[in-house]
């Protein structure tokens, strides 16, 4: 498999974030390359939740139509709650990483599960932790993941939405996760130096 890029791009309004995933959509990108993070439960002044009838799985609260709507183009999604950011809405791939990094004990000092998600995919551990600030300022992460070209592609798609900033991680900046990864019990690592 060739080595993927990550794009991130952030989103202050529901409304911006559900454009980008349609357009994103129209220019072809999957589910398999596009994940979305948010929450934005705690300004609510309703139940928000989900609720289950038979195999379907359905967003509640006043953004549930936004969450079921958004999520249909996504084949798995999850609510998770991750300490020092609370409860967050995934879908995509950024899930799976989530739910690995978690299953798997991972730990990077100053990183939450999320950001180490995002530092396994090549993001540099700055860029993960503006992502786990965007969430606490309830903005919406949107992450595609592909080769330099397919990323030019999808920024060109993102130009009809309002974004607030996109960065653009190269895969030769990826750092090994897997070396801090430990089947059974809780292993650190450093921060790596430059020199």
């Amino acid at each position: 498999m060739s080595e993927q890029d990550t794009m991130i791009a952030v989103y202050r309004l529901h409304d911006d974030v559900e454009e980008a995933v349609n357009a994103l959509r129209k220019s072809e990108f999957g589910p398999g390359t596009v994940s979305i993070v948010g929450r934005n439960f705690h300004t609510v002044d309703a139940v928000v939740g989900y609720s289950t009838a038979g195999d379907a799985v359905r967003p509640c609260g006043r953004l549930g139509p936004f969450w079921g709507d958004l999520l249909t183009s996504f084949s798995e999604f999850a609510l998770y709650w991750v300490p020092d950011l609370g409860p967050l809405v995934m879908a995509g791939e950024l899930m799976s990483r989530v739910r690995q990094v978690s299953d798997e004990n991972v730990i990077v000092y100053g990183l939450t599960a999320l950001g180490i998600a995002l530092y396994s995919t090549g993001v540099p551990e700055y860029g993960a932790l503006g992502c786990e600030d965007a969430i606490r300022q309830d903005k919406f992460i949107l992450v595609v993941r592909g080769r330099a070209r397919d990323l030019k592609r999808a920024r060109s798609a993102l130009a009809v939405s309002d974004v607030e900033s996109i960065e653009i991680h190269h895969s030769s900046m990826q750092t090994a996760v897997s070396a801090c990864r430990s089947d059974r019990e809780h292993v650190s690592c450093g921060r790596e130096s430059n020199s």
